[in-house]
This record gives structure tokens, C-alpha cells and sequence, in this order.
């Protein structure tokens, strides 16, 4: 029988809270999936134990009355770790029962009879906070009536699930998606979940920071939902394989947050747990001293009163935080109280405003760091958490006498308040970033720009801040050389600063640049190469990269052992080891060992994509370690034919996705290459002409498509295959079956194999990217100096010598960054107008290029009348072949990947279209939504008055791509219209003006763009004119030679914009590096 995947599960749950949405609220529809989800669960495995029990009874030969009445015995299944279920809470009466009155007669009925049956006390008040009274009014009411339909049908949808754990997956399936559950109730409630809610990211990483260990009783005094506590448990069972005598306590003051960590304990299995309902500071329900671990993220800036804080004295030894809003310390010191009779440590989230208020505070974190208390400090990014978008720090505090000696009177700063990924909601911490600051904390060494250990007495000197920035330097600004700006060259010392970066690629300094015999502090740019240095950097790192994927291809077999020993494990046997843990520590060591010196990837690097590939991994490993490698190919298969289980509904773009998944290509290729042979047929033939012949091949070819899908689900019922299998059996299916062990074997080892080069590679895209970003940015910067802008305004090099002999060599002394005299001052002025006056003559020449390329297109608007000239015109319409809109936007939530690229409308620009400035969508993306080589991109321009229309001409630069929200797809009939023409006419005012009057529409098929609306039909239907394609050629290809003239007196703009700025901040500040003589 198939198991019940995680993500089958996780749709099970968003569609059991579609059923609720409307007639409760999210935290409504949450508690009660989440009650019913554990009735069930406790039901199934009630079930199970209860057949085994009587199965039992009967082989001692116990007659079946006897063995029915062992079998409600409730000792018989605590014993076992399984809940007693009396018969009001059993499931087959919640699904018998009419829908009518089913909340009050039945569901309360059965969650009360659990709760007080005897054995079931750790139950006792679970279910106080499931209350319909706001949608539930009086019975025979309408709201009554819709509210117990909708529970009478989640009743039945979770009554299609099996959860036992020999019905999931793997063991913790459940307590996974129990958690996600917990996540987008957070999501959905905003501000209100950071309550509750702490981002699996920065819980995981406070679990890896603390490293928890078996038999640890771990302690969380704002437990929440329980996630700290979850991660500690998990973190174990990964690196011991047992977490059984694992104690996990916690107290939080909301009695839903209490009621969600409880169930998150029952999800998970955990067998030890003390939670309690209460205020922490106020009513601490634990015992102080009794704990080895603290891990908590309690709630920022909350008031207290002193007056009701017991044993202050005691608890509190190192001072009182203020009482308004600066509970915060306190909560430290109770956490370290907690943990101080075992010498434990105490790892927990806090606001950055602790670590630098003065008064009663800095008297708490005085008394701290006299203590030798506090471990480390670590920055965090703002926006992280639901409810506040502060920044916030973890501090690490430990008894000293757990710290190494030479560490105790040190702290620890670690700055990873730039490491984040930005989306929409919030800011979230990526598994690289996680990886980077526990490597460092573990580390515990300087990391240039990252990480920092300062003693004691800087601390002091400080007057005791511990705000990270103090001690950790963040990047430095873009170093801009105001000599190299004025005369050439590229100074030596910024190349010196990327030296770690060019080492990995083997690159020189020579090799790079053209030295100076007279001058070792710069070098220059070479010249008379016919391969320009972009074009070499492009192919060396391509070599070098090439090398890498050679060594990983001989490096990843060699780690097949590995696997193997955790895919072996099976239930107890597991507890034996190797565990997940050591199949982790294992791939990074020999990672760093057999990968890292390759180059050009350095360890943090190898370390992010191992770190990314493990997460993505995790609970594909958890299936192997239970299931071995035929439970996981089941798992896989059984994914993918569940997601395309109602494929008559499935868009083609949703089919495509399925077709995706890394199983299909594995075990049935041939299939992947009859389908793209099939589609890219079809397409051929879209890209013709339409005709009466050339329908009927599009209607074949579509078919041909339809039978290769159709093969792919099994539709074909009543067909034998040749193997004497059902041809109605998915081909997907029979591929599968037709694998064996070793094949199996080899089908998980390639996918897990494809998915770290797959990382490694997105590594090595990012190297090369800051290789050549490094490379561009001295060019850009240092290319065009302000000596050869003179030349190109003169024409030759001794005009402007002549005429502005303040820019000969001789004026200018070169020396190191001294006070500016005051009597100098007028010079450096009189510099600035004459730099000025330049820039204005630059700002001339631009302008005049602007008329000239408005001028360019004007007979063909404005025939002249003289010469009896006329120019053709027709619909656009007439001329394009197909004209779409993007409707793609970039990704905004954890682990929905990098997506496919999007151009957006900022992305067009005069030479093209700039990829840095694409984004990447979350969406599934047709065939059809695919940009094709010479597609032209439009945007319509209306954020501002007169903002002019983008069009660019796509390259074909990258394999697949669409656009994004706001831009249009246009295919021109290449044998009538060119697509440079196109943009060219696209971008003229006077097709501009004729657009914006005839396309603009105040409802139709359209999208938007800024503060109006671009019909695409009526685009369509706008008149462009059309003179022969070798004239539209001519045409572009002048508009291109202008183009480039007008991008070139924008560059030296920049660079005098660049250099009249860097005076200025000279100026001002009294620091100049050139000396006026």
C-alpha cells in the first residue's frame, strides 16, 4: 500500500481549512483541523494496537469475548504509547452522524470523552480553546446549520487518511505537517503570529547553535507553539538516533499557545514533556537550576511590575530592567537561572535595543560581563519575524567555568544582519545563511567583515555595548581613486582586495593588466588584444568550472557508502547508528577536503550548497533511513502520480511541472524526449503561417501530443502492454516496477547527485558573476578617465592640453590624503567649474544625439510634401504574429526556489535588456509563455507623465525564460517586419504619442502598468509604418550607431558626475588626495 507523503499530507490540511474558511477565522480553522487531525490520529493508531491487542489474546487461546474485553483495558495501550480512545471519541460515530447538531452533539462530546478518560491526563484542557461560539450560533440558526456542514465535511475528508506511522511516509510525517499548519496560520494572521510562531530558519539555527545532546532536559520559558522544543528533539534523533530520555518543559501565558505546543509534542512522539500555562516572570511553574538547555524567542519589549516578580532578588542577581516595555533582561536572567544549578547554557532571541540602552540595562549587562557570562552576540536581520520588523540578535550566555580558559573573557560578535533573502512578507534566513553563522559561531575565529572576538577591556571601553556594528566592521563604501578617474589606470590596491577571489580562478595581476615600469601603485587596461578581458575572464572561469564538475563527478560515487549505511537502517536498528547527523558531518568534511581545493569554489561556498542541499534533502533522507532506497522511489512515484491524480484538470503548464520532477527523467527518459520531440513539433509548426493544410498538421501534432501524456497516466484502459502489464497502469508506474534493487539504488544516488551539482552549480554561477562583477566594476570605474573624455570632446589629446592646461600632468601632485589649506581652497573650486563646464558640453552633445535619433524615424511619420514621399502603414496586427502579456511575479516565500527568469520593464534598456536587473517567478510557466529568439519586449511607460515607452529585442541569452507582470510579448512576422525596426519605432515620441491615444483603455483584456491600463487589442490595432525590410534594417541599424554614440556620452557623464562628487565630498571634508599646485 502507498504511504501518505508530506506533501500530500500538507494538501490534505490547506484543503480541511478551505472547507472552514468563510465560516471561522484562520486561528479558528487551525484549532479545529488541528483537534480533529489529532482525534484521528489517535483513533488510527487506537485501531491498530487494539487489532494487535486481540490478535494476541487469541493466539494464547483466549476466547474472542475475552480478547475483546483485554482490548478495553486502557492500561493495555499506555504501555504500548498509545492513547485510550472511549468509544464517544471513536471516528466511525463523528463519521455516522447526521450534520445537523454534529459540533455540539458530537465533536465536543468526543474531545470532552478523551480528555477525562482515565490514562489520558496529559490531555486534561487540551481542547478548552476549540470554540465555535462565534460561528456557531444557537442550534437550527443558519450560521449553526453552515458551521456543522463544514465540520461534517472536514470530517469526512480526514476520514480518507491513514496515520499511522506504518501509513506515512516516515515517522515524524505527521509532526511535519502539523508544523506547517502552524505556519500558515502565523502567515495568515500577520502581526499576531510572531505570538506564537518562530520561523523554522532561525529555530533551526538556534538548535545547531546549541548542539543539544541525549538526555538533556531542555527548557523554553515562551515555548509558543513548541518549535524550539521540536527542533531540539529532531536534532537529537539526527545525531544519536534517540531522543527517548529527552526532557522537554516550557510555560507560556496564552493558553492556545500552550494547548498548540502540546499537540506539536503529541505530533511529534515525544515522550518526556512538562508544559505549563502561566506568566513566566511572574508564576514560573518550573523549578529553577533544573535544566541543561534554554532556547527561546519570548516576546520584545513587554511591561512587568517588580513588586510581582518572585524571589527577585535571586532570580534577577545582576539588576531590574526597567518596567515599562524592558521586560526583556529580566527574561535573560530567569533563562540563566534556570539553567544555573547544572552549569547549562542559555541561547535565545532578543531585541537589539538591549545590547546598547544605558541605565538599569547597561548595569544588567555590566554585571554579565564581570560575570564571564555572556558567550556571544549575534546579529540578525530586521523583518525576520511576524509582528515586528526590528532588528533583533541571539545571545549566547554559559557558566565560564564551560568555556575554555582562554575564552572566558572574551565575547564572541558575529554580524549576520546582511545575510537574508528579501520577499514579500518578510525577510527569511536561507539554509547558506544559517550554515555561515553557526560555522563561525563553532568556529569561534575572526572572519574578516563577519565575525570578531573582543575582550574584556574594549568591551569596558565601550561603557559595556554590545551592539555588533561596534565591533564587527560592515563592507566598506566602493573605494573611488581620484587620480585613476582624472589620468588612468587601476589602482593596485583594489585589486589586491579581491586577491582571495582571483587566487580561486588562478588569475594574475599581469595576467589581468598591462604593468607600469615606473609606477608599481597602478596598472592599466591592456590594449590591441583581440580578445577583450571579459571575453578571457569568460572563458578561464569556464574552464575552471568545467575542472570543478569533473571532480565532483569522481568525488560524489565515493559518498555512495555513506548513503548506503543510512539507507540500511531500519526501525529499532536505526537507534544504532550511522544517523542522519553523521551522514551530514561526513559530506562537509569530505567536501572541504576533496572539492574546496579544486577551486574555484572556497569553503563557504562548498559549504553553502552542501548546507541548501541538505535542507532540500531532509525529508528524502528521513525516508531512505526508514524505507531504504525502493521506499524512497515509491515515495517519489507515488508524489508524482498523486499531483497529476485529477490530470483532466490540469492546465498544460501544471502538467509540465509534474513532468519535472527529477523521478520521471530518472526511470523513464525516453518518455521526457517523446514529449519535447512532440512539443517542439508542434511549435515548429506555430511559428508558420496559418493555412487550411497547416491546420489540419497542427491538429496531428497536437494529438501526437495528447497520446505521449496520455501514456504517461495509463489511459488506455482494457490495453495490454507487451510484458503482459495493464496498458491502463501508468507508464510511470511500470517503469517503476520494472526496477530492482540495484536499480533503485542507482535512481537515488543520481537524483541526490544531481541535486548537489545542481546547488554547486548555482554556487559557481554566483563566483563567476562576482569574478567578472569585480572585473567590470574597474572598468567602469577606471576605463574612462576624465583625460580621455577631454580627448574624445578635442578630437586629440593636445587640443585639450592646450586649451585647459589645468588638466596637463603637471598641475596635479599625487600624493597621500592630506588636510586641504585653506588658501587651496579657490583652486579646488575653480577645478569644479572647469569640471562643470564639461559636463555641460557632455550634457549638449547628449542631447543633440536625442534629436538626431527623433529626427531619424520623422520621415516615415511626417512624409515630406516636397517630394511627394510616402510611407505604407498597416495594423500592428497585420504584421505580429502572437502578442502576449506577462502576468509572472517574483517568488515571496521561503522554499519556493529561483524559479524561472522574468524580464521586467526595468529589465529594457537603450543596448538591450539588462539580466541583473531580471527577476525570477514562482508561478508554473507554459510552453507557450516561453520567450523565443527576437521576440520583442515591451512596457508601456506611465508610472510618470511623459516617462517614455521600453522595448528591447530578446537574444535568446538564456535557455528559458518569460516576462513578468507589466511587459508584452510581441512576435513579428519576420518576412514584413524586423525586430529592431519594431523597438525602434516602439521607442519613437511619435509612436509613443499615437499609443498612449489609441491603446489606452479603461477596461478591457489588459494589464496594467503604473496608473493606466494598455489594451492589447487595441495595440493591436494602432497603424505602424512599414517601409521594405531592407529600409527597416538600414533604418535600425542607424538607430543602433546613435544609440551607442548616446550611451558613450552617458558613461562619461557618469564618470564626471563621479568625479565632481568625489572633489566635493573632498572639499567638504577637508581631505583631498590630489594636491593643486
Amino acid at each position: 500500500m502507498a504511504r501518505l507523503t508530506l506533501a500530500q499530507l500538507e494538501r490534505h490540511l490547506v484543503g480541511a481549512m478551505d472547507i472552514l474558511r468563510g465560516s471561522m477565522d484562520a486561528a479558528e480553522c487551525r484549532d479545529l483541523v488541528s483537534a480533529l487531525l489529532l482525534l484521528k490520529r489517535f483513533n488510527d493508531a487506537f485501531e491498530a494496537t487494539r487489532d494487535a491487542i486481540i490478535a494476541e489474546a487469541l493466539a494464547t487461546g483466549r476466547s474472542h469475548e475475552e480478547a475483546l474485553e483485554s482490548a478495553e483495558a486502557h492500561e493495555s495501550y499506555r504501555t504500548r504509547g498509545v492513547f485510550y480512545v472511549p468509544e464517544e471519541a471513536r471516528w466511525e460515530r463523528l463519521a455516522g452522524a447526521a450534520a445537523d447538531g454534529v459540533v455540539g452533539r458530537y465533536v465536543y462530546a468526543a474531545l470532552d470523552s478523551l480528555e477525562i478518560r482515565q490514562g489520558n491526563e496529559e490531555l486534561r484542557g487540551l481542547f478548552d480553546h476549540v470554540d465555535f461560539s462565534r460561528g456557531h450560533a444557537a442550534r437550527g440558526s443558519t450560521a449553526g446549520h453552515v458551521v456543522d456542514q463544514r465540520v461534517a465535511a472536514l470530517v469526512k475528508s480526514l476520514g480518507t487518511l491513514r496515520l499511522t506511522d506504518e501509513d506515512l511516509g516516515f515517522p515524524g510525517t505527521i509532526g511535519a505537517a502539523y508544523e506547517y499548519l502552524i505556519k500558515e496560520s502565523a502567515d495568515a494572521a500577520g502581526s499576531r503570529g510572531g505570538e506564537f510562531y518562530t520561523p523554522r530558519a532561525v529555530s533551526r539555527m538556534m538548535v545547531e547553535l546549541a548542539r543539544p545532546t541525549a538526555g538533556m532536559r531542555v527548557y523554553d520559558p515562551c515555548v509558543g507553539s513548541g518549535g524550539m522544543l521540536i527542533h531540539a528533539k529532531e536534532y537529537v534523533d539526527d545525531h544519536s538516533g534517540d531522543s527517548s530520555d529527552l526532557l522537554l518543559a516550557g510555560q507560556d501565558v496564552n493558553g492556545g499557545s500552550w494547548a498548540m505546543a502540546t499537540m506539536n509534542m503529541l505530533f511529534h512522539g515525544v515522550e518526556r514533556f512538562s508544559l505549563e500555562v502561566g506568566d513566566t516572570l511572574t508564576d514560573p511553574r518550573h523549578r529553577g537550576g533544573d535544566f541543561d538547555l534554554v532556547l527561546s524567542n519570548p516576546s520584545f519589549s513587554m511591561d512587568y511590575s517588580r513588586a510581582e516578580v518572585p524571589d527577585l532578588k535571586e532570580r534577577m542577581p545582576y539588576g531590574e530592567a526597567p518596567e515599562k516595555g524592558k521586560s526583556d533582561l529580566m527574561f535573560l536572567q530567569h533563562m540563566l537561572h534556570m539553567v544555573r544549578g547544572r552549569g547549562g547554557s542559555v541561547f535565545t532571541v532578543l531585541p537589539h535595543g538591549v545590547l546598547f540602552r544605558g541605565g538599569e540595562e547597561q548595569r544588567v549587562r555590566s554585571g554579565l560581563l564581570d560575570a564571564r557570562m555572556v558567550e556571544a552576540v549575534i546579529g540578525l536581520p530586521p523583518n525576520l519575524f511576524h509582528g515586528t520588523g526590528i532588528p533583533a540578535c541571539v545571545m549566547v550566555l554559559r557558566e565560564p567555568e564551560a568555556r575554555s580558559e582562554e575564552m572566558r573573557d572574551t565575547v564572541l560578535f558575529i554580524d549576520g544582519s546582511r545575510d537574508f533573502r528579501a520577499t514579500r512578507a518578510r525577510n527569511v534566513l536561507l539554509p547558506e545563511h544559517v550554515e555561515r553563522i553557526v560555522s563561525a559561531f563553532h568556529a569561534r575565529t575572526d572572519v574578516e567583515g563577519f565575525a570578531r572576538l573582543v575582550g574584556r577591556d574594549e568591551i569596558a571601553g565601550a561603557r559595556d555595548s554590545l551592539a555588533v556594528q561596534r565591533y564587527v566592521d560592515g563592507p566598506p563604501p566602493e573605494p573611488q581613486d581620484l587620480r585613476a578617474h582624472l589620468v588612468g589606470g587601476v589602482p593596485v590596491a583594489e585589486i589586491r582586495s579581491k586577491e582571495s577571489l582571483l587566487d580561486a580562478y588562478g588569475v594574475t595581476t599581469p595576467w589581468l593588466f598591462a604593468g607600469r615600469p615606473d609606477d608599481d601603485a597602478y596598472v592599466d587596461h591592456p590594449t590591441g588584444r583581440e580578445e577583450s578581458q571579459a571575453e578571457r575572464l569568460t572563458r578561464l572561469t569556464v574552464e575552471r568550472e568545467t575542472d570543478f564538475r569533473r571532480t565532483f563527478e569522481e568525488w560524489w560515487p565515493g559518498r555512495a557508502a555513506d548513503v548506503d549505511a543510512l539507507a540500511r537502517q531500519r526501525g529499532e536498528r536505526a537507534r544504532s547508528g550511522p544517523f542522519p547527523g553523521d551522514l551530514r558531518a561526513g559530506l562537509f568534511a569530505s567536501a572541504r577536503h576533496g572539492l574546496v581545493p579544486v577551486g574555484p569554489l572556497d569553503r563557504d561556498a562548498v559549504g553553502s550548497a552542501l548546507a541548501d542541499w541538505w535542507q532540500a534533502t531532509g525529508t528524502d533522507l528521513k525516508i531512505l533511513a526508514h524505507h531504504g532506497f525502493g521506499g524512497l522511489v515509491d515515495h517519489w512515484v507515488g508524489d508524482v502520480l498523486m499531483e497529476g491524480r485529477g490530470q483532466a484538470g490540469l492546465s498544460a503548464a501544471e502538467r509540465r511541472q509534474v513532468y519535472q520532477h527529477e523521478v520521471v527523467s530518472a526511470i523513464l527518459p525516453t518518455f521526457v524526449d517523446e514529449l519535447a520531440a512532440a512539443e517542439q513539433a508542434l511549435a515548429d509548426l506555430k511559428e508558420l503561417r496559418p493555412t487550411a493544410d497547416l491546420r489540419r498538421d497542427q491538429t496531428r501534432a497536437k494529438r501526437a501530443v495528447r497520446v505521449v501524456e496520455n501514456s504517461f497516466w495509463g489511459s488506455a484502459p482494457g490495453r495490454r502492454s507487451g510484458d503482459g502489464t495493464p496498458a491502463s497502469m501508468p507508464r510511470l508506474a511500470r517503469a517503476r516496477a520494472a526496477l530492482d534493487a540495484q536499480g533503485d539504488r542507482a535512481v537515488v544516488l543520481g537524483i541526490l547527485g544531481r541535486r548537489l551539482a545542481d546547488r554547486l552549480d548555482a554556487q559557481l554561477l554566483r563566483r563567476r558573476r562576482e569574478l567578472l562583477g569585480s572585473y567590470e566594476n574597474w572598468e567602469s570605474k577606471y576605463r574612462l578617465s576624465f583625460r580621455e573624455i577631454e580627448r574624445q570632446l578635442s578630437g586629440k589629446p593636445e587640443a585639450f592640453i592646450e586649451n585647459n592646461p589645468w588638466s596637463q600632468e603637471s598641475p596635479w601632485s599625487f600624493d597621500s590624503i592630506v588636510p586641504v589649506p585653506g588658501g587651496t581652497r579657490h583652486k579646488v573650486a575653480r577645478r569644479l567649474h572647469e569640471i562643470i563646464d564639461t559636463e555641460k558640453a557632455v550634457e549638449a552633445a547628449t542631447a543633440k544625439l536625442d534629436i538626431d535619433l527623433h529626427m531619424l524615424l520623422i520621415p516615415l511619420f511626417a512624409p515630406r510634401a516636397e517630394s511627394g514621399e510616402t510611407s505604407a502603414s498597416c495594423p500592428l496586427r497585420d504584421v505580429v504574429s502572437v502578442a502576449w502579456q506577462g502576468n509572472y511575479t517574483r517568488p515571496a516565500a521561503e522554499g519556493e526556489g529561483d524559479g524561472l527568469p522574468a524580464v521586467r520593464g526595468s529589465a529594457l534598456v537603450d543596448d538591450g535588456i539588462a539580466l541583473s536587473r531580471m527577476s525570477r517567478t514562482s508561478s508554473v510557466v507554459s510552453s507557450d509563455h516561453l520567450l523565443r529568439d527576437g521576440d520583442v519586449l515591451f512596457t508601456l511607460g506611465l508610472a510618470q507623465p511623459h516617462e517614455p515607452h521600453r522595448a528591447a529585442v530578446w537574444r535568446k541569452v538564456l535557455p528559458e525564460a518569460t516576462v513578468s507582470q507589466g511587459v508584452l510579448c510581441l512576435t513579428p512576422d519576420h518576412d514584413r517586419l524586423d525586430s529592431d525596426y519594431l523597438v525602434a519605432w516602439l521607442r519613437h515620441p511619435m509612436a509613443q504619442v499615437r499609443l498612449r491615444s489609441e491603446a489606452i483603455a479603461e477596461s478591457d483584456a489588459s494589464f496594467v502598468t503604473g496608473r493606466g491600463q494598455l489594451s492589447v487589442s487595441r495595440m493591436l490595432d494602432v497603424e505602424i509604418e512599414l517601409p521594405p525590410v531592407s529600409k527597416q534594417r538600414q533604418l535600425a541599424e542607424s538607430c543602433a550607431v546613435l544609440l551607442g554614440q548616446r550611451a558613450r556620452r552617458r558613461k562619461q557623464l557618469a564618470k564626471l558626475r563621479l568625479i565632481k562628487e568625489t572633489m566635493m565630498n573632498d572639499l567638504v571634508a577637508d581631505q583631498i588626495s590630489v594636491s593643486y599646485l
